[in-house]
């Protein structure tokens, strides 16, 4: 009786140990995420997330429902050595007991290399433009969370 106990005991501990982690679905993907909960005031939140996303991260907003607590931006293209990425931020707001409830999602997708031989890239695109649009989608680190949240954090300590 005393050992069931004790295993309860530490499952249960375990499992409140546990970072919340959040699971959205957007579409057809999965994007994961973790909320954090700030004490501040709904609208200094919501005015330093709407800072951070488009002066710091430099986004174009594409919709905005502030009632709601609903920010998403366009995508975000960058071409580099490593082939064409591209990211967006979907976040959302409440307002709960405990405090201001944040979660911010970065999707981000990688586009398939193009290929050296011409005629392989032909037939690539064509099966691309029937099949869908090459992009794929890279799961963001725990680590890029972190960074937003603490940029979050910075923004409204000042």
């Amino acid at each position: 009786m005393q050992k069931r106990f004790f295993l309860e005991y530490i499952l249960l501990f375990i499992l409140a140990v546990l970072p919340v982690q959040g699971c959205l679905s957007v579409g057809n993907k999965e994007v994961r995420a973790t909320a954090r909960i700030y004490d501040k005031p709904y609208a200094e939140v919501w005015d330093a997330l709407e800072s951070l996303i488009v002066h710091d991260l430099h986004c174009t907003l594409k919709k905005v429902i502030e009632n709601k607590g609903y920010i998403e931006t366009q995508w975000v293209h960058r071409i580099d050595t490593e082939g064409t990425l591209r990211w967006r931020i979907r976040s959302q707001i409440k307002e709960k007991k405990e405090g201001v409830w944040v979660v911010i999602n970065k999707e981000v997708q990688v586009k398939d290399a193009v290929k050296k031989k011409t005629n392989r890239f032909e037939r690539e695109k064509i099966q691309e433009s029937t099949q869908g649009s090459g992009w794929k989608s890279k799961r963001m680190t725990s680590e890029g969370y972190q960074g937003l949240y603490q940029q979050l954090s910075n923004k409204l300590e000042h």
